[in-house]
This record gives C-alpha cells, structure tokens and sequence, in this order.
C-alpha cells in the first residue's frame, strides 16, 4: 500500500516525505507534504466531476453491452464504439494536450470502467430473476454474491498496481478474478435451469462472467508485457 501511494503523485500532498503512517501525518499542514511543482490541483467539486465522467462512461458501455452481448466478438464491437485507445500508465497523473489537461488516474483504464459496467449488468439480472420469484436458495446467493465481490475487488487491485508499475503484482490480483470467475461458472452450472426464466438468466449470466474472464486474461497478457520491458531496460 505504502509503495502504491509513494508512486501516485496526486497523494503527496498527503504523504509528503515522511513514512511515518500516521493519521495526524496525511491531515499536517507540513509545507513538505505539498507537491509544489505540480502545475494544478482540482477542489472536490472538479472530481466529483470527474468521477461522474467516468460513470458515464460506464452507462455508456453498459447500453452497448445490453444491445450487442449475444454477438459473438462483442467486447471488440464495444471497445471500437467506445472509441479507445490503449492507455498505457507511466506514473504520472495528467497528460497535456496545448493548454487541456487531462487528469489520468485508474479510474480511466478501459479495463475499469468495462468491468464496472459487467458488473451493473450481472447486479440487474440478478435483481430480475430474484423479484421474479424464482425459488434460490439464500446460501446459494449469499456464494454468488461473495464472488462476484471477490472478483470485482481483485480486478480494481489489479487496475490500481497497474499504475503503480507493479505489474506482477497486477497479474496475482488478475488470477484472483479467474479463479473467482471459475468458481462461479462451476457454481453455475448446479443450478435449476427448468424454465425458460432461468435458462436466460444462465445465459447472460455466463455470458457476463467470460467477459470479467477476459478481461483479466487481456490484462495479465499486457502486464507480462510490461515487465518483461522493465526487466529489459534493468540490464546493464
């Protein structure tokens, strides 16, 4: 944690110098703990601005995933509609364009605000199959519940180490979600699937839980990528 926050340069302002991890030492008005060579600072009002940009983003994704997830290579047919491009996390936090700055946090990887939005649509189905009255058991919801948290708390710690240029530290969090993934299709797969109901809902369902599996597949394969580049540019 400590070496996440040293690397994000937003944070200095509360972390300064000291390593001391202490309370009092993020809220001390210690000139140290200022970062004055950085050229802006946004108040609360232009973040949640900012964060309310990046759930747009997300909606955006999440009507686009609603209307194309039965097509074979929908998550390549999303990600050209949403017009990205692969952002790459050097450790700074703003990227210039003449006189726009651009505030580059986690928050914009692709790899989020996707997940983000897979994670609302599975919320949804599972909302609609529940007040719908089919009979699922409580222990067999509170299982798929503590999955579905498990692998979205591993992706964002994954996301996170990313821009902390800890990338085999982003490929452990990456294989977290796997293995949760894994665990939910395998618990899947013992459910009642008589009605036509539940048949659909297995079916988004699935189809929602290969996408998270992808996702972190994708990532792991940049991250390995990434280091092995670090590694090369190590030797002397």
């Amino acid at each position: 944690m400590m070496n996440f926050i040293a690397k994000t340069r937003l944070m200095n302002s509360l972390l300064g110098e000291s390593k001391r991890m202490s309370v009092e030492k993020y809220f001390s008005h210690d000139t140290d703990d200022c970062d004055e060579d950085f050229p802006f600072t946004l108040n609360e009002r232009e973040w949640h601005s900012y964060l309310a940009a990046i759930d747009a983003e997300a909606g955006k994704f999440f009507r686009l995933f609603v209307q194309s997830r039965h097509v074979s290579n929908h998550l390549d047919v999303i990600f050209a509609a949403m017009k990205w491009r692969r952002i790459t996390f050097s450790g700074d936090d703003a990227a210039y364009n003449g006189d726009q700055v651009e505030v580059v946090t986690f928050h914009k990887n692709p790899v989020n605000i996707a997940s983000k939005a897979i994670f609302f649509f599975m919320e949804k189905i599972w909302d609609f199959l529940l007040a719908s009255g089919d009979g699922v058991a409580a222990p067999v919801c509170w299982n798929f519940a503590k999955l579905m948290n498990t692998m979205r708390t591993e992706m964002i710690s994954g996301i996170a180490n990313i821009d902390a240029l800890e990338y085999m530290l982003s490929v452990c969090h990456f294989k977290n979600v796997m293995a949760a993934v894994n665990a939910a299709l395998s618990a899947l797969k013992k459910l009642p699937c008589a009605d036509a109901r539940m048949r659909w809902f297995a079916s988004d369902f699935t189809t929602a839980l290969f996408d998270i599996r992808e996702l972190a597949w994708q990532s792991i394969v940049l991250c390995t990528v990434a280091e092995k580049r670090c590694n090369d540019g190590r030797q002397f």
